[in-house]
């Protein structure tokens, strides 16, 4: 016969939202054996693959407890939501320190976001714009790069670019202009530099190869950079 004997201890949940969600709300709990005074808690966000001031706001704080197991206390967390494609990302909270020397703050926490942005996968794109009058149109387009399929299909250079096909008139008006980019790889580019400026997908679309390689495709409106 044996008898076990279990500390005190601070439990916390993992939580997954959606980027839109505004908010992540974790809860902890006081569970295994009471202590005979109330104690504190503090506590802190950490960077997972979600960054801090992009993806959702650094938060610290203060927990109070009353001693007694089944007591439970909130930690809200603000998240950011942007306009880019991302995969879903992780930030952690953690417990840095108590009053209460015999508690077990051990236990972490682990916030899911997922992006609220859809990726079309596989889907026919169909793009459509409509203008009166006579309009024209041109062209220009580059790849970043270096290397062919059978010498290093991944060497690639930082920039690129190229003239148009053919001129635009000295009297004519650019009514609409959009960059097209695309690459292969696990994770979307859906921001990229266009003259100096930073630029965000509109849409995202995706499509697999039959040997296993994924590809992307953004589109963004470069109207008011080209104009």
């Amino acid at each position: 016969m044996f008898t076990a004997t279990f500390n005190p201890y601070i439990q916390i949940n993992d939580v997954v939202v959606n980027e839109d969600d505004g908010t992540a709300t974790f809860t902890a709990t006081h569970i295994n054996t009471s202590v005979l005074l109330p104690f504190t808690v503090n506590y802190t966000t950490s960077d997972g693959s979600a960054i801090a001031g992009s993806d959702y706001s650094t938060t610290t704080g203060t927990l109070f407890f009353s001693g007694a197991v089944g007591d439970t206390e909130t930690i809200t967390v603000n998240i950011t939501d942007d306009t880019l494609f991302e995969l879903s990302e992780t930030f952690n909270v953690q417990f840095t320190s108590t009053t209460n020397g015999s508690v077990d703050i051990s236990d972490t926490a682990v916030g899911t976001i997922d992006d609220d942005e859809i990726i079309l996968d596989n889907t026919d794109l169909v793009l459509v714009e409509e203008f009166d009058g006579y309009i024209g149109y041109t062209s220009t387009g580059g790849s970043l790069r270096t290397q062919d399929n059978d010498t290093n299909a991944c060497s690639v250079t930082t920039s690129s670019s190229n003239t148009l096909t053919s001129a635009i008139p000295a009297a004519g008006t650019i009514d609409r202009a959009f960059l097209y980019w695309a690459h292969s790889g696990q994770i979307p580019d859906s921001q990229v530099t266009f003259e100096g400026v930073n630029v965000n997908a509109d849409l995202m679309y995706t499509s697999s190869a039959g040997s296993g390689r994924i590809f992307y495709g953004g589109v963004s409106d470069v109207t008011s950079i080209v104009t």
